[in-house]
């Protein structure tokens, strides 16, 4: 048996910046989601989502100490 492990997704209510949880599931399912704070209906797309900020390394960590 197959386990199936879900990411839960952070993600702000265009309209009143509530901090809504969803899951990877919901946003490939193109769910809607409704913010619990104002009513405010949001369509989940993958393209929607946020991207991760990728942190550079430092110059200093190139170099040999």
């Amino acid at each position: 048996m197959q386990r199936h492990f879900n990411i839960f997704v952070p993600l702000a209510c265009p309209h009143c910046r509530t901090e809504l949880l969803l899951t990877l599931d919901q946003v490939h399912e193109e769910k809607s989601i409704c913010c619990a704070l104002c009513g405010t209906t949001i369509v989940l797309r993958p393209e929607d989502l946020p991207v991760p900020a990728h942190q550079t390394p430092e110059p200093s960590e190139f170099l040999p100490a």
